[in-house]
């Protein structure tokens, strides 16, 4: 079975009402870059790789999902 410590850089996101969200594992990272509703976001990676994101939407007229831009 695998465990987090033996997973590859994933990443994975979707939306749930107004909020998006992505998150996924980079090993050996301490932070990733994700672009959403026109920002950049630098999120903190954690001890075994994996990062969350999840934001509401600021605008009825915004697109798009987060995507990690490192």
């Amino acid at each position: 079975m695998p465990t987090v410590s033996t997973l590859g850089r994933e990443q994975t996101g979707g939306q749930v009402g107004p909020a998006c969200y992505a998150f996924g594992r980079v090993p050996g990272r301490q932070s990733v870059t994700v672009e959403f509703d026109g920002q950049l976001h630098r999120i903190r990676v954690g001890r075994e790789g994996v990062w969350a994101f999840i934001k509401i939407r600021t605008g009825p007229g915004d697109r798009g999902f987060p995507a990690l831009r490192d």
